[in-house]
């Protein structure tokens, strides 16, 4: 029970620091910040694609026993403030990586196609069941790669997506996950895109993602959340859960 208490506790932390982060995120020049006491280092992780392989910069934090652990992957979301999403800082949620790592898991946190230092470029249409299952590919990706490396026990894994991140969580969800759950932090897409009813858009593909969804998920949105409040984030949620259920 303290553990299930300590998690949400840590999930709740991030919530309220990531709610609305769609112009909070500040870019930097600096050098990368290595935490060696945590194990913290940066690889590239290629995702293989028809037209050539994307790579993906990925922030490892590794236990200090001996592997194979069990994974957890955290999925960032996105500034759509930014002029491109290469400008949008590498992900680092400590509180998180502190939490896991004490239970003896390895934490993963790629940046996906398109964003900071990782190759390749991010697209959005306002189709999000399109978006969310096309780059559930690098979650895919970070996986494979972790188990193929005796890192990562594959009978162990949790997805964790946050805003934009847990809609491409939810798209992992789909289909035959190696995952056994994953956690939806405020998951979602907004934009500002002329003709696009991003609010109705959520909605249909939470439809889509729900009827082809094979594990449980955990869902958590905040009452004040200024991006998607209730009244968007329960018809979401509602659409998801008759399309399981059905």
């Amino acid at each position: 029970m303290r553990h299930r208490i300590g998690l949400v506790s840590v999930l709740f932390f991030i919530m309220l620091n990531t709610t609305g982060c769609a112009s909070r995120t500040v870019t930097t020049t600096q050098e990368p910040v290595l935490d060696s006491s945590l194990g913290e280092e940066i690889i590239l992780i290629p995702l293989h694609l028809s037209g050539g392989d994307v790579m993906l910069e990925t922030t490892v934090f590794h236990p200090r026993s001996k592997g194979p652990h069990p994974l957890v992957i955290f999925n960032h979301g996105a500034n759509g403030k930014l002029p491109s999403f290469h400008q949008q800082p590498r992900e680092r949620p400590i509180e998180l990586v502190k939490f896991f790592l004490a239970r003896g898991y390895f934490v993963a946190v790629p940046m996906r196609e398109g964003f900071d230092k990782s190759t390749g470029n991010c697209f959005f249409s306002c189709n999000h069941a399109e978006y969310a299952l096309t780059y559930s590919r690098d979650i895919r990706a970070v996986e494979g790669f972790f188990i193929s490396q005796k890192e990562a026990n594959a009978d162990q894994v949790v997805v964790i997506g946050q805003s934009n991140g847990g809609m491409v969580a939810l798209g992992y969800a789909t289909g035959n996950p190696i995952a056994k759950g994953i956690i939806n932090i405020s998951g979602g897409i907004n934009t500002e895109r002329p003709g696009c009813d991003w609010q109705r858009g959520m909605v249909s593909a939470a439809g889509v993602l729900g009827a082809q969804t094979k594990i449980p998920s955990l869902w958590m949105y905040a009452q004040d959340d200024l991006i998607f409040p209730p009244s968007v984030s329960k018809p979401f949620f509602e659409s998801y859960k008759k399309a399981v259920q059905t």
